[in-house]
């Protein structure tokens, strides 16, 4: 089964995949032919690594898949939401100082996992 039979099987549409790796959907589609046609030079580092996971994990499930995502793609690529939290940080004075240390958080961790072991550390989970 390839990439795309995979991710339909498990009810992926590329326009959900094509936010996770920041690329446009034409783009992935692009990617996905060119990764069909064994073109890999011309695939980014981290599309192609995705779509040997994808290719290569038996049993794959859309909950394994979106932990898979979540772990290792998540990003905050978005300037405005780092600039709005950095506006937020700016007036602490309406902020709690554990939502203040979540914010910095966010902001220092690209791994939604990482966020996540040290929110429990400051909520004491």
């Amino acid at each position: 089964m390839n990439v795309r039979e995979k991710l339909k099987s498990i009810k992926i549409r590329l326009n959900e995949l094509a936010l996770y790796l920041n690329v446009s959907r034409p783009t992935l589609y692009k990617y996905l032919e060119l990764y069909e046609n064994k073109e890999i030079d011309k695939i980014d580092k981290k599309t192609y690594d995705l779509f040997k996971y994808i290719e290569s994990t038996r049993g794959l499930t859309k909950p394994i898949l979106m932990d898979h995502l979540y772990n290792e793609y998540l990003v905050l690529s978005d300037d405005s939401l780092i600039s709005d939290i950095k506006d937020l940080m700016n007036k602490n004075n309406e902020l709690s100082e554990k939502k203040i240390q979540i914010i910095k958080i966010v902001l220092k961790y690209k791994n939604l996992k990482e966020v996540i072991e040290r929110i429990n550390e400051i909520y004491g989970a």
